[in-house]
């Protein structure tokens, strides 16, 4: 089974069936974390697409290598719905900011909290970008990508992510997400990667201190967590 970016995905000719899509959520993580997740990927050469949430030097050393990854947007659209304007004013200026991170116009967005809204998809839409990418599902749905109503942008729901799985009763294995016969579309968070989490008290420990990676190596989950899972994914491709 293959591994690609999301905007390899093609909608008319049905391509993703024996295709694995990884995406990773930057939220904040420090460049150790990120150079963690990085170099899993390099060497096992798999494809991925990385949503940014704030520059980094790991960044600027990894998108030059623009046939295995991919670099979209994650905005945090919080602070504007709250009255604070951080990022900016309205919606088209918290995309610009986010853009000026990267330094380009990205193919996709995937919002923080996944906020969506149709004003977001008209300003996507009039930047040219193809896809978003928000809409976490459930693997016992058949999931299968979708065009918005006037067909200009892409809508890729995610079938698996992380953050859902470490509070989940029933845990999903590689295995089945492997054998899932629809639309796949993991997302990993690099800090549960680092952390190696198995559900949120990890997390909860440490999230006030994610810049210090000495501090985050005194949390890390020695159990089986998702770092075990994403390793078996990578490794099973």
């Amino acid at each position: 089974m293959n591994t690609s970016t999301l905007s390899n995905l093609e909608l008319i000719n049905n391509n993703y069936h024996n295709t694995v899509f990884l995406t990773f959520d930057y939220d904040w993580a420090c460049d150790d974390v990120l150079n963690f997740v990085f170099e899993r990927l390099m060497e096992k050469k798999k494809k991925a697409t990385f949503f940014v949430t704030h520059e980094s030097l790991v960044t600027k050393e990894f998108i030059k290598y623009s046939d295995q990854f991919e670099f979209c947007i994650h905005p945090n659209f919080n602070f504007l719905l709250n009255g604070d304007f951080r990022y900016g004013r309205n919606i088209s200026e918290v995309l610009d900011y986010y853009e000026n991170i990267l330094g380009f116009r990205p193919a996709g967005i995937r919002s923080h909290d996944s906020f969506f809204k149709t004003e977001l998809l008209r300003n996507i839409s009039a930047r040219n970008y193809k896809y978003e990418s928000n809409l976490l599902l459930s693997t016992e749905l058949a999931i299968v990508p979708f065009s918005n109503w006037d067909k200009s942008i892409l809508q890729i729901p995610i079938a698996w992510e992380d953050d859902e799985w470490c509070i989940s009763i029933k845990k999903s294995t590689p295995k089945d997400l492997l054998a899932y016969k629809y639309l796949k579309v993991f997302n990993f968070h690099p800090i549960h990667i680092f952390l190696n989490s198995f559900d949120t008290s990890t997390y909860e420990k440490i999230k006030f201190n994610q810049r210090d990676t000495d501090f985050l190596k005194l949390h890390i989950n020695n159990d089986y967590g998702v770092l075990n899972f994403f390793e078996e994914i990578i490794s099973d491709l």
